[in-house]
């Protein structure tokens, strides 16, 4: 019976995930799912930097679930 083993990983830009997966694949990673998500200002930056939340809005990250079989 194969053994299948997964990971998780977040990227906070499209370039580091591309380095990243090439450098996994040469391992036998390969990525099974690519989400983008948004994440939510803190509160802190809502608080004291209100007007630049508005204006620009936290980036989006990529979560990436990777898969391996031996």
């Amino acid at each position: 019976m194969p053994k299948t083993e997964t990971m998780v990983r977040v990227y906070k830009g499209n370039g580091d995930y591309q380095r990243d997966a090439k450098r996994l694949a040469k391992s036998g990673w390969s990525p099974l799912n690519v989400v983008e998500r948004r994440p939510r200002a803190g509160c802190m930056r809502i608080a004291l930097l209100w007007w630049l939340t508005l204006l620009r809005p936290p980036r989006p990250e990529l979560v990436v679930t990777y898969q391996r079989t031996h």
